[in-house]
């Protein structure tokens, strides 16, 4: 049985695939941890799945950077380097050290692109990492 991390963050449309994903791995009898923002933990242990936070909520992002949370999903879709800038880095070092503690005895971390303690835990640990990217939202589909 291999142990298999699965690193996500942002909307239900990133931790949903994960999700499913982390269902088909554990009926095929693999051990999976979730590692997700705080406001997924709860969704993806409904599902069944075993989930730990290295992330902070939607809402504490917001409070953060006092925004609404309608105002930070527009600015979000809207530009790119606003994600990474004020909503990624601030918290890379953190979620990077909590992967990092979770992934010891792990086989392999797959990970959404934009989950980068991902990358940097699979690298500092020489795991195998699988990575995938999901459209943005249904204009980047035409």
């Amino acid at each position: 049985m291999a142990r298999i991390i699965l690193v996500t963050i942002g909307s239900l449309g990133d931790l949903h695939p994960f999700i499913a994903i982390g269902q088909g791995l554990t009926a095929r009898g693999e051990q999976v941890l979730m590692a997700v923002p705080e406001d997924g933990v709860e969704k993806v242990r409904a599902a069944g799945l075993e989930a730990v936070s290295i992330l902070p909520s939607y809402a504490s992002i917001c409070d953060r950077l006092g925004m609404g949370e309608e105002h930070l999903a527009a600015r979000i879709l809207a530009d790119s380097s606003f994600v990474i800038d004020k909503i990624l880095m601030p918290s890379l070092r953190s979620s990077t050290a909590a992967l990092d503690r979770l992934a010891a005895g792990a086989d392999v971390i797959a990970s959404s692109i934009f989950a980068f303690a991902g990358e940097i835990v699979a690298e500092k640990r020489g795991l195998p990492l699988a990575s995938d990217v999901l459209p943005r939202n249904s204009a980047s589909l035409s």
